[in-house]
């Protein structure tokens, strides 16, 4: 897990049990809650990791990159949905939890983790994902020429559309409108079906950039 810290500012009701995180000191162990051990990874090693990626793959690096997160964000949903049983007695599922409280479990428990603070945004129909200090984009842009940075944001893309397809038993997609590395604020990702994720791409083929591209996407929905 990256090291980092949940700013409280940001999320003033933190719900997750106390002990969800512990470090002992007397051994150097992060223990998760279900007993899972943690390791603690300086940004070094994500930047070795996502190097030897691009240099391996370069090619399909992006590709590869959301197929890794895909399946991380598919394989995190039944953690979230036992920890949801635990915060939530009343509910049965995850799917059961409202939006408010989702957010509020989903949102921390990767905070925890140090993957940063997200945010579900609905915005003129469409749900976003916004995604504020992540210690691993931060760096990765950071220190990005080109589009190099775009290959960590694939991760989280490919994340986003892996747990939420499991959530609402979709087929969903997920690309990234706006990144940290273009000079906003934070990185936001458009989640939907693969048919709108598909054209929004389609655009991006024509020199559109991702913003653009799903202007011109949601102009011609509008227009229909």
């Amino acid at each position: 897990m990256p090291n980092s810290t949940v700013p409280t500012e940001k999320f003033a009701e933190f719900i997750l049990p106390d002990n969800f995180v512990q470090f002992l000191p007397l051994s150097s162990e992060i223990i998760i809650h279900e007993s899972l051990r943690g390791l603690a990874l300086d940004k070094s090693f994500f930047n070795g990791c996502l190097n030897f990626i691009k240099a391996r793959f370069p090619e399909h690096d992006k590709k590869l990159m959301y197929r890794i997160g895909f399946q991380w964000g598919d394989e995190v949903y039944s953690k979230i949905e036992r920890l949801a049983l635990l915060t939530f007695p009343e509910v049965r599922s995850i799917k059961d939890l409202s939006m408010d409280q989702f957010h509020q479990l989903f949102t921390n428990y990767l905070a925890a983790l140090g993957w940063g603070n997200f945010e579900l945004k609905r915005r003129d129909d469409f749900l976003f994902v916004d995604l504020h200090n992540s210690i691993l984009i931060s760096d990765v842009t950071a220190n990005a020429t080109g589009d190099d940075s775009k290959t960590a944001c694939e991760l989280y893309a490919g994340f986003f559309a892996g747990i939420f397809s499991r959530i609402s038993n979709m087929n969903l997609s997920c690309v990234e409108i706006t990144c940290k590395s273009e000079g906003y604020e934070w990185c936001s990702f458009l989640l939907d079906n693969e048919d709108t994720i598909g054209l929004v791409k389609n655009y991006m083929k024509q020199n559109f950039s991702p913003l653009e591209a799903f202007q011109k996407i949601k102009k011609d929905i509008e227009e229909d």
